[in-house]
């Protein structure tokens, strides 16, 4: 019986130990207009000649039809060092986020509709292999907004000539 007892309590001090599921960190999503944006693929493509390049951060819905929704972000890339650090348009202090390569697709069946970055910031933090985390805060030229933080694998690919 004494047995029992002290078995229950250790459980019970187990138990309390236990924190919540819910720690209080960020969600891993990303918001288009204050709503989830699913993804099925994200991938990472850089390009660098001589020191000087872009990467492309990508973020895709493709359904079973073949509609897509997708958003690039794209970075200055250098070619020599691991991709990351905070990135932003208009510059200020921060590395260059490209508003004109940084845009949202829109394909349903044979239409497209399609927005460039007007303004924001972009952190990039390689974690470990090809697993990133990526903040946003992105204004769209249409006024459509993106925001949230995702870590995930990635589908990535550096040439640097």
């Amino acid at each position: 019986m004494r047995k029992s007892h002290y078995l229950l309590v250790v459980c019970f001090i187990g138990l309390m130990s236990c924190g919540s599921d819910d720690d209080g960190g960020t969600p891993n999503k990303i918001l288009i207009n204050g709503e989830a944006f699913e993804t099925n693929f994200n991938t990472i493509t850089g390009v660098a000649i001589d020191g000087e390049g872009h990467a492309g951060v990508s973020f895709g819905n493709v359904t079973s039809t073949g509609d897509s929704k997708t958003l690039t972000i794209d970075v200055e890339y250098d070619g020599t060092s691991k991709l990351g650090g905070t990135y932003s348009f208009p510059q200020g202090d921060d590395l260059y986020l490209d508003d004109f390569l940084t845009n949202y697709s829109v394909f349903v069946g044979s239409s497209y509709d399609g927005t460039n970055l007007s303004e924001g910031t972009v952190t990039i933090t390689k974690n470990s292999g090809d697993n990133y985390t990526v903040e946003m805060d992105l204004l769209m030229d249409d006024g459509t907004t993106f925001t949230g933080t995702i870590t995930a694998d990635f589908i990535v690919t550096f040439n640097n000539g």
